[in-house]
């Protein structure tokens, strides 16, 4: 898997660099070993200003590899290529090393058959505002082990200038009582998954989000009530409190689900909620057309209630 992390420093845009994830792409050849390998990019110390530093890293586990070609795309409206740092590679052979016009590559080896998480190398660029932006590896990314291919996926990254990570929030529908679950928790999703019985759907990925608190970005709160079995989300301070002051209403606080942006910025898009007055049931949604269809249905008991806050696609 290919994985793209950042780190930063917070320049006077209030600029952050944001974990990556993407999709999925198949990079496994037929004559590839069984053990999967993993190539991604984690946290790396940062200088002053607007810098940002990716740390390319591949995760072998036990799989001995000799080389490592990481080619992978950015955007120039946003990033400008400044260079590659070797420092702590555990390649001593530095074949290639590319940079700027939107791509890097990097090309390196190893006299010793290397294993587990080594350091590629690290990539400086220069940010010049915020936005959404993507890393992307392209299909020429290899990870070699006496010739032959090992990596097994490729992981596309996201990031938001204003402050990260971003991670993607799950959305469930249940058939049985109308019920939505938001989710960023990747065992949650796959709990659900695993029974179907239970009349949860899973409707993919409803919009990215940060898993930490960050300027510019405010703690989404999700509640739970056992005797509707409704889930409310919301960013209003004040409805936490009203529901919090009350727990005979069946509302039970489960904390902060994610965050989000409060108001609307460069790559952002309005995730909005609307309450059904006939079931209680609430719908958080960054379809417009979703939104449209049940506005134009009020006869369904559906209400917008506008805007809740904004996320990346």
């Amino acid at each position: 898997m290919i994985n793209l992390f950042r780190n930063h420093k917070r320049s006077h845009y209030f600029l952050v660099a944001a974990l990556v994830l993407g999709t999925l792409t198949s990079l496994l050849p037929s004559h590839a070993l069984a053990a999967s390998t993993n190539l991604y990019m984690a946290n790396s110390g940062a200088s002053s200003g607007s810098d940002l530093y990716v740390q390319v890293r591949t995760s072998t586990g036990s799989q001995q590899i000799d080389s490592v070609e990481a080619d992978f795309t950015y955007p120039t409206s946003l990033l400008t290529y400044v260079g590659t740092d070797n420092t702590g590679s555990a390649f001593d052979v530095n074949a290639s090393e590319t940079g700027g016009s939107g791509a890097v590559s990097v090309q390196v080896g190893s006299t010793t058959p290397q294993a587990g998480d080594l350091l590629v190398a690290t990539i400086h660029f220069t940010v010049g505002g915020p936005g959404i932006s993507n890393l992307n590896f392209q299909n020429t990314s290899v990870v070699l082990n006496g010739g032959v291919n090992v990596l097994s996926q490729t992981n596309n990254a996201k990031f938001l200038g204003i402050a990260g990570p971003l991670v993607p929030v799950y959305r469930l529908y249940n058939t049985g009582n109308n019920d939505r679950l938001l989710t960023m928790d990747a065992n949650e999703r796959a709990f659900w998954d695993a029974r179907p019985s239970s009349g949860w759907t899973d409707e993919g990925v409803a919009f990215y989000a940060s898993q930490a608190s960050a300027a510019g970005l405010s703690p989404v709160y999700r509640f739970y009530n056992g005797t509707i079995h409704d889930r409310l989300l919301t960013m209003d301070a004040n409805e936490k409190a009203y529901w919090d002051a009350r727990p005979s209403s069946g509302w039970s606080d489960e904390g902060v689900n994610f965050y989000a942006a409060t108001s609307s910025m460069t790559g952002l898009t309005p995730v909005y909620r609307l309450y059904n007055t006939g079931n209680h049931d609430r719908l958080l949604t960054m379809d417009a057309n979703e939104r449209a269809f049940w506005d134009a249905r009020p006869s369904s008991g559906w209400t917008d209630e506008g805007v809740a806050f904004y996320a990346a696609q």
